[in-house]
């Protein structure tokens, strides 16, 4: 399926508002990462571009970037879909910069061991014929699935 231009440009209003609502709930009121999903999908369509505006200049967000805004959750395109996953490649360290992923059960399960935004992870090991990664966070190992993994966007 492919989106016309005005279509794509209705897109990115949505995901705007909806990573704006995300962040207000996270930043600003106090959600966890993993309550925001349902709750700012509810508020981006009832945000008038007059509440985006204030929504983004109290984030500190330019007033007219329609592209992504920073959160631990990032709508994956398939163009996109490579560069996202956490490399797997042996005795490499990166910074998680993102999450790709919505569900709410899962993001507490990556909160748990540590694998949030901002935060150095290892790759120790990686086993060979599609097995887990070994990583390393904040001093604890774990064993990650190649699926869960390439959920995880590192540089």
């Amino acid at each position: 399926m492919c989106l016309t231009d005005d279509g794509k440009s209705l897109a990115k209003k949505v995901i705007r508002r909806h990573r704006l609502s995300e962040r207000l709930l996270t930043d600003i009121l106090g959600f966890k990462w993993d309550e925001v999903h349902d709750e700012a999908c509810r508020l981006e369509h009832a945000i008038s571009p007059e509440m985006e505006d204030r929504i983004a200049e109290s984030l500190g967000i330019q007033r007219h970037v329609h592209m992504v805004i920073p959160f631990q959750i990032k709508m994956v395109s398939s163009q996109r879909k490579s560069e996202a996953a956490l490399q797997p490649q042996a005795h490499e360290k990166g910074i998680i910069v993102s999450v790709f992923e919505e569900d709410p059960k899962m993001l507490k399960y990556l909160a748990s061991l540590g694998l949030i935004p901002d935060v150095c992870v290892k790759v120790e090991e990686v086993a060979p014929f599609g097995g887990p990664l070994i990583v390393c966070v904040a001093g604890s190992r774990y064993a990650l699935g190649r699926e869960v993994a390439s959920k995880i966007k590192v540089k």
